[in-house]
């Protein structure tokens, strides 16, 4: 089954909370690298207390997304925000929090796991920072040097980071990458946490698998095709190979 190029889906919206309207929207988003247009006319919704698994293949567009979202790229047009009693406004700074695909600063300076969560966190005590890291078991490395950390161990610090800023929106942009299952287990808990908090949390991720037995919701992207909905509606293996089709022909042609 192949989907038509920049179709228009319905509003997509979670209703999770039957007490609260409001929802982040995003409405006829389009953002191009260098020549090349990336994402056209996206346009999708989601109510507080949601996790929208964003899929798709390699070059689709998931990263392309959060940096618009984040501020980091231009968008070519569309808007996006906050939509609450028939009211739409701006994000404004403190109402996100991204987590990038690759860690962007130097791991190899002599900086100790308390010491790089001050830095984030300088308001916080010391026994807030010792709380945060017990919750992702990390207590008995609080003053060992990041750099001694294991891949796993240092996506747990930056998830203890996350902890530590209540933010209502988070993008995560392929956290579970290169780490083990029993580790993703561990992160998915507290994502679901943070769900069950009323946070909004768009995770890009290739486990199709796992959206179906974790995320019940599912953005599908493939640059400037997209449809939006319940999982087990959007990742049928027909559709799911449709879309990483679509992305090796254009990229083969």
């Amino acid at each position: 089954m192949r989907i038509r190029p920049s179709m228009q889906i319905p509003d997509y919206s979670v209703d999770v909370s039957s007490h609260s309207c409001k929802h982040f929207f995003v409405h006829a988003l389009s953002a191009h690298h260098d020549d090349t247009e990336i994402l056209k006319d996206l346009s999708f919704s989601v109510h507080s207390g949601t996790i929208l698994s964003i899929m798709g293949p390699n070059g689709g567009g998931k990263t392309t997304l959060f940096h618009t979202l984040s501020g980091i790229r231009k968008p070519t047009s569309g808007h996006w925000g906050w939509q609450e009693n028939g009211k739409t406004y701006g994000l404004k700074q403190g109402d996100w929090t991204y987590l990038p695909q690759r860690f962007q600063g130097d791991r190899s300076f002599p900086l100790r796991v308390q010491e790089f969560l001050n830095i984030s966190h300088p308001m916080l005590s010391n026994h807030d920072i010792e709380a945060a890291l017990d919750q992702f078991k990390l207590g008995a490395y609080v003053h060992a040097r990041i750099q001694s950390l294991s891949e796993g161990q240092f996506q747990r610090l930056l998830f203890a980071r996350l902890w530590m800023k209540p933010t209502p929106i988070l993008f995560l942009d392929e956290p579970f990458a290169g780490l083990d299952e029993r580790i993703i287990d561990d992160l998915i808990e507290v994502i679901q946490q943070w769900k069950d908090q009323g946070r909004i949390i768009l995770l890009s991720h290739h486990n199709r698998l796992r959206a179906l037995q974790h995320f019940p919701d599912t953005l599908l992207l493939a640059r400037n095709q997209y449809i939006c909905g319940t999982s087990t509606d959007i990742l049928t293996p027909e559709r799911w190979q449709s879309f990483h089709d679509s992305i090796c022909s254009s990229q083969c042609c």
